[in-house]
C-alpha cells in the first residue's frame, strides 16, 4: 500500500464527503509551515502541545495581525 502523502490525499478525496483543497504559498501561513517543518524533524508519530511552542510565538502574533509578506512569482 502506498503511504505517500499524495496517495493519502487521493484516498481522502475519494471518500463520500465534501472536500475543498486550496493552495496557499508558505509565506501566507507561516505557522502551518513551521509546524510542518517541526513535524518532519520529530522522531515520533504524534506529539501534543499544551501551549504554543516558544519558537512559534512570534509567528502566531504575525498571523493574528494579518501581516502581509510579499512574494514575487513569475508569470
Amino acid at each position: 500500500m502506498d503511504n505517500s502523502i499524495v496517495a493519502k490525499i487521493r484516498r481522502l478525496l475519494q471518500m463520500d464527503c465534501e472536500v475543498v483543497v486550496r493552495h496557499s504559498y508558505q509565506e501566507t501561513n507561516q505557522c502551518a509551515d513551521a509546524l510542518a517543518d517541526l513535524g518532519c524533524s520529530l522522531h515520533t508519530n504524534i506529539c501534543f502541545y499544551e501551549s504554543c511552542p516558544t519558537q512559534f510565538s512570534h509567528l502566531v502574533v504575525v498571523d493574528a495581525l494579518g501581516v502581509f509578506i510579499p512574494r514575487l512569482i513569475s508569470v
